[in-house]
């Protein structure tokens, strides 16, 4: 399993936001990633097996999200010994890095997929989730994050039942 530099992910996450789609396109250039045919905000890096890549996401036509595979994906059913092991030393690896960057974030666990999220200074959320034969980084601009922290307060205060059906 190969993983990506940390560098790669604060590429994304120290940008000015909001981020334009020229910006976008010149970071993943920069950093050498392959666009896919007839799709620019879809793209490749030197890990991408077949269709896996990446993608740059929009919201109200500005740039609003990136995830970024970190790791060389497992394929389902090739998995061997190794696998679970080495993708969780890449996470611990990275969440080790980037608390040295950006201080502690909030740590998560859920039915076999592990998560650590920062909200860093510039309020951009970065998201780096593991499982078993994968490690993916999702930057998220401050839009998001702004929308992230009203759905929890919302759900703090009247529920989920309020915020799902209401």
């Amino acid at each position: 399993m190969r993983v990506l530099p940390v560098v790669w992910v604060r590429a994304w996450t120290e940008l000015e936001w909001p981020v334009s789609w020229e910006t976008a396109f010149a970071v993943r250039d920069r950093l050498g990633w392959e666009t896919k045919p007839h799709d620019g905000e879809m793209f490749w890096t030197e890990l991408s097996v077949g269709d896996e890549g990446g993608v740059i996401s929009n919201f109200h036509g500005r740039v609003d999200d990136v995830t970024i595979p970190l790791t060389t994906r497992v394929v389902r059913g090739q998995e061997d010994e190794h696998t679970a092991p080495r993708a969780w030393a890449a996470y611990r690896a990275y969440v080790e890095a980037l608390t040295g960057l950006y201080g502690p974030g909030r740590q998560t666990a859920d039915r076999g997929i592990a998560k650590t999220e920062w909200v860093l200074s510039n309020r951009v959320t970065l998201n780096v989730g593991a499982l078993p034969g994968v490690l993916t980084a999702e930057v998220e601009s401050p839009e998001l994050t702004a929308l992230g922290e009203y759905e929890e307060y919302y759900i703090e205060k009247y529920g989920e039942d309020a915020w799902f059906n209401g």
